[in-house]
């Protein structure tokens, strides 16, 4: 199966027409899943109120700053129409409202989990059309739906599709293309991806509202636990910051633009340098930097006439360009975390493998905002609480080994040593059926040749035997005298 393989690659070359074709396919999935979940922010836009203070001027207020406790209090309705708002999830319902940006990644855990072994079953076509029918089912309750609950039920189902198309076309574009071209190919979607980003400005302008947008062995045990570890608390990271910047900088739809921007430099960056970068030091170094962004980004505060979102100041400005290099460096390490996956991963169980790191490290975007809103509750700065979970991922990196020009291992280590005596039986049983019947009657205990010898031998020994006895007999018997009786 393997020369096959080998055999097919020479044939269609390294990028040939089909590898082209698939990965143009696969970035249409990309933006379309990009939009969905990046959008999970705008869906859940945390309401901006105006409070009136002492001095009897209406000021802008959070849940958190005295929009409960205040009996004057107006909702803007002058920004983008989110669920938040329309379904009233704020206040005494704002669990509601963060369950809701959770359930996206609750569903993406689970899909993937399941999706991804089912592609090893059935094959990886079947597994992507199932997500995709899930997801238009998703897409179409969301659309038509009136009542919250159907709502975060459509959101599950979105999350349930959209993880594991994602991480089955990574698979699917590891296994059909080869050398320098399947780098290329992985990271360019995740390029895809911010361009995606890019996009949910130009259409909050055109769509303002919410409806109409819409481990068995020992030998892969270690790294897999690592690695799991790792994802979650990168998920964490990487999706933790869309949930603050709607405190930062300018308004979020900027916000989410600039970041797209950066995020786009950043995996472009990442497909340029990532065949000559070591993943272990790539991947360190960028996260640390993206902590030293992060933290920067604190060292600005907002002037209280410069509060409101039409309003310019350096202060957002300086904020929001720390939070986009930030980001930018998120995602340079994240490339390199799906290649790393790839490059240390068995070829046998590469989807199952990458699907239970991705699934469960799914988890941390399922957290993120859990942990941001529970930051802000304890008059904690988020950003030291994420910057806190990119320190873990440092720690987690060390750990793990180096893949970085080492061939992907084909075979499980422990299986490869018990299909050795295998391996060497099926060899030997060859060479038997080439020096004929004879030698392979042999070794099966079963060389009738050999048999019928050995009978005739007998028989003649017995024979022998037998003549022998009759001679002398006959000389014995010519002793006596003749007419004397024994």
């Amino acid at each position: 199966m393997k020369e096959k393989i080998v055999y097919i690659y020479r044939i269609i070359g390294e990028k040939g027409r089909f590898q082209k074709r698939t990965t143009f396919f696969f970035a249409i999935h990309y933006f379309i899943s990009a939009v969905f979940v990046i959008s999970v922010p705008l869906l859940f836009w945390q309401p901006q109120f105006s409070c009136l203070n002492k001095k009897g001027v209406y000021e802008i207020c959070y849940e958190d700053t005295g929009a409960c406790d205040n009996d004057d209090v107006q909702i803007n309705t002058n920004v983008f129409s989110s669920i938040s708002a329309e379904f009233k999830l704020y206040c005494d319902k704002r669990n509601l409202r963060v369950l809701g940006q959770s359930l996206v990644y609750i569903g993406g855990a689970i899909g993937i989990l399941i999706f991804n072994q089912l592609s090893d079953i059935k094959g990886r076509k079947i597994s992507i059309i199932l997500s995709w029918i899930i997801v238009t089912i998703g897409a179409v309750i969301m659309a038509f739906s009136q009542n919250i609950d159907l709502i975060l039920f459509s959101i599950f189902l979105l999350g349930l599709g959209i993880f594991p198309i994602t991480s089955i076309d990574q698979v699917y574009l590891n296994e059909v293309s080869t050398g320098k071209y399947r780098q290329t190919s992985q990271v360019l979607m995740y390029v895809v991806w911010g361009i995606a980003e890019i996009a949910i400005l130009p259409l909050t302008e055109i769509i303002n509202d919410w409806q109409t947008f819409i481990l068995i062995y020992k030998s892969v045990r270690g790294f897999t636990l690592l690695f799991v570890l790792f994802s979650i608390f990168i998920h964490c990271l990487y999706y933790g910051t869309g949930f603050i910047i709607s405190r930062v900088g300018l308004e979020l739809r900027w916000n989410i633009f600039y970041i797209g921007i950066a995020e786009t430099i950043g995996y472009y960056l990442s497909e340029i340098k990532s065949p000559y970068l070591k993943r272990k030091k790539g991947t360190i170094i960028s996260i640390i930097i993206s902590i030293i962004f992060m933290m920067y980004s604190i060292c600005f505060t907002i002037p209280d006439k410069c509060q409101e979102n039409h309003q310019l100041c350096w202060q957002k400005s300086a904020q929001i360009l720390s939070v986009t290099l930030s980001r930018l460096t998120i995602s340079f390490a994240f490339s390199l975390f799906i290649l790393w996956i790839n490059e240390i991963l068995p070829t046998t169980i590469r989807s199952i493998g990458q699907g239970l790191i991705l699934g469960l490290g799914i988890g941390g975007g399922f957290i993120s905002p859990f942990i941001v809103d529970a930051s802000y509750s304890y008059n904690i700065n988020p950003v030291l609480t994420l910057s806190a979970l990119g320190s873990l991922c440092i720690f987690l990196s060390i750990c793990i080994k180096e893949t970085k020009d080492v061939k992907p291992p084909d075979e499980i280590e422990e299986e490869l040593q018990d299909d050795d005596y295998q391996k060497q039986a099926e060899k030997f049983e060859k060479r038997v059926i080439q020096f004929g019947p004879n030698l392979k009657d042999l070794v099966n205990g079963e060389d009738e040749n050999q048999k019928k010898q050995n009978q005739s031998e007998k028989k003649q020994n017995y024979y022998d035997n037998n003549v022998d006895f009759q001679v002398k007999q006959e000389e014995e018997f010519k002793q006596f005298p003749q007419g004397k009786k024994l």
